[in-house]
């Protein structure tokens, strides 16, 4: 099979559209097709993992992570609409074999970390009585079963999660239509949360990285890149990334930042694209794209992925000055959702 490699034309997509807050609303219009790909640089090529349950295999997977300590475990977190709830598949070995687990009481799950083999979260919307709650999902047992360890909100949308250990982790969300940017932080696994809130505008938190329990760490909202300087207990804007549109997914190595991006505050605008910060986020490198763009990977400073809406999945080695569409061995009827790699060769995206 002949890799595509090439630069990208902004002509030949067509523009459709994604609504991330409201795909409830959308769901019964269209039936979708598990999704779930694997990249080997060495075959040049994107291969469908076979492996995955038939209970499972009508998913929209919305994230996936990798144990950095040990990536022969890995997870995807994601929303079996057609049934309504949401769901959880895992591997031990490196993604040969999947096993899934559902988690009750959620349906829209958008972010999964693990900090240890058997000790994770996940995290995103619950739908219930024609409105939605932010949720958050832990495990002890690798994935196999899950419980609610939220905080004592309502009506507060939450997206992404991270963990440093079994612990310490912070979840946040909120931001558009006027409810405020919410910051929790847990130290006690999840039992208790503090909460740090301000209110900038109309921009929605997505995703957050950090690198210390009592120190930095970064968070991404539309339009925005933000910092905190102590472990999370009070936030700031590190920079503007460019006009106020939904950045599902924030990567960080050393001094560069990428983002995917889709248009309007929560996502459901047409087109998109990706921007990429190499001087800490003083300037940008912005791509446009007739497609919605949601999930994104750094390799190292300059070469990362994004992929989005249908199967797209761009690669560039030198800090988004191009980029090189990858997209054999996908289905053009699939849509793309988030990437991870494991490596500099071997990747995985999922989606539809």
């Amino acid at each position: 099979m002949q890799m595509k490699n090439e630069t990208v034309n902004l002509k030949e997509f067509v523009i459709l559209n994604k609504n991330k807050f409201y795909i409830r609303l959308k769901i019964y219009l269209a039936v979708f097709l598990m999704f779930f790909l694997v990249f080997q640089v060495s075959f040049s090529a994107w291969e469908k993992t076979k492996t995955v349950p038939a209970d499972y295999r009508d998913v929209l997977w919305l994230d996936i992570f990798f144990l950095e300590s040990d990536p022969n475990y890995g997870w995807t977190c994601g929303w079996d609409f057609q049934n309504d709830f949401a769901s959880v598949l895992r591997t031990t070995d490196g993604g040969k074999t999947w096993a899934g687990s559902r988690v009750m009481n959620a349906n829209q799950l958008e972010s999964i970390h693990f900090s240890s083999k058997l000790v994770g979260y996940t995290s995103g919307l619950h739908y219930s009585s024609g409105d939605y709650y932010g949720t958050i999902k832990k495990t002890t047992d690798g994935g196999i079963t899950w419980f609610d360890v939220t905080p004592p909100i309502k009506n507060i949308s939450l997206w992404g999660n991270f963990f440093i250990n079994d612990n310490i982790g912070w979840v946040i969300g909120g931001g558009c239509d006027g409810e405020g940017q919410h910051f929790f932080k847990t130290t006690d696994g999840g039992a208790n949360w503090s909460h740090f809130k301000t209110n900038q505008g109309n921009t929605g938190l997505t995703d957050v990285i950090m690198y210390s329990a009592d120190g930095l760490g970064f968070a991404s909202s539309s339009g925005y890149i933000w910092q905190t300087i102590n472990g999370g207990n009070s936030w700031f804007i590190l920079a503007k990334s460019g006009d106020i549109d939904w950045q599902e997914e924030l990567t960080n190595f050393g001094n560069s930042f990428l983002v995917p991006f889709a248009r309007s505050c929560t996502g459901n605008g047409s087109g998109g694209g990706m921007r990429f910060s190499v001087d800490f986020g003083k300037t940008w490198r912005e791509t446009v794209l007739p497609k919605e763009m949601f999930g994104a990977f750094l390799i190292d400073s300059l070469c990362g992925w994004v992929c989005g809406r249908e199967p797209i999945a761009f690669y560039t080695s030198d800090g988004g000055l191009s980029w090189q569409l990858q997209n054999c061995g996908i289905d053009p009827d699939d849509t793309l959702d988030d990437i991870w790699f494991i490596n500099d060769s071997t990747g995985f995206v999922v989606g539809s």
